[in-house]
């Protein structure tokens, strides 16, 4: 059972003034996609918690996370 989600601020001052669009990218270059992941319920929590400590969303942790997976001198 998944517990409740932890709640979540943007920064203060972060983004103020700026409307959200849809289809439009916010705080990368690009739009996010919809990703579905089935996790056992320690995980689950482990992100939730990881995520609260960093007061940023579990989405903006796993981007961070596989964005931090990307060696800057590889080429593909």
């Amino acid at each position: 059972m998944i517990e409740k989600k932890a709640n979540y601020k943007m920064p203060k001052g972060y983004r103020k003034g700026k409307a959200r669009r849809r289809g439009a990218p916010i705080l990368y270059e690009e739009v996010k996609g919809k990703l579905n992941l089935t996790l056992t319920p320690t995980a689950i929590k482990n992100i939730t918690e990881a995520a609260a400590e960093e007061h940023i969303s579990r989405s903006e942790l796993i981007e961070r996370w596989a964005r931090s997976l990307i060696c800057p001198e590889t080429t593909i």
